[in-house]
C-alpha cells in the first residue's frame, strides 16, 4: 500500500498589488498564462537545477457525481535555484532538455 504524501495548507501564489495595478495600467499581464501550466508545491530540492513539485488536481466521477483528488510529482527546471522546499510554484511546458524534465518554472 502506498502512503499519501502529507498535504500542506494551500497558499495561493501572490504578487504585490501595486505591481499588478501598474501592469494593468500599462496593458499587460504580470504573470503570463500558458495552455498547460500547473500550480504545485516544491517537495524536493536535492538535485542541482532540478526541483520536484507535487501537483494536486481534482477529477469528477460521472457515475457517482462526486469529485476526488489526485496528485502527481513532476520534475521541473529551476536554472537559478530560486525555489525552496514548500514553495508554491507555477510551472509550464518548455523544450525538453533531459529525459525527466519537461517543465520549467
Amino acid at each position: 500500500s502506498v502512503k499519501p504524501v502529507t498535504p500542506w495548507t494551500w497558499v495561493e501564489p501572490t504578487m504585490p498589488e501595486e505591481l499588478v495595478e501598474q501592469a494593468k495600467e500599462e496593458g499587460f499581464r504580470l504573470r503570463p498564462t500558458y495552455s498547460h501550466m500547473k500550480i504545485g508545491y516544491v517537495v524536493s530540492d536535492k538535485m542541482p537545477k532540478t526541483r520536484v513539485a507535487l501537483i494536486e488536481y481534482y477529477l469528477f466521477n460521472a457515475k457517482y457525481g462526486s469529485w476526488y483528488k489526485r496528485m502527481k510529482k513532476k520534475h521541473f527546471h529551476d536554472e537559478y535555484e530560486i525555489s525552496k522546499l514548500g514553495d508554491v510554484v507555477l510551472i509550464a511546458p518548455y523544450r525538453r532538455l533531459i529525459s525527466d524534465r519537461t517543465l520549467d518554472k
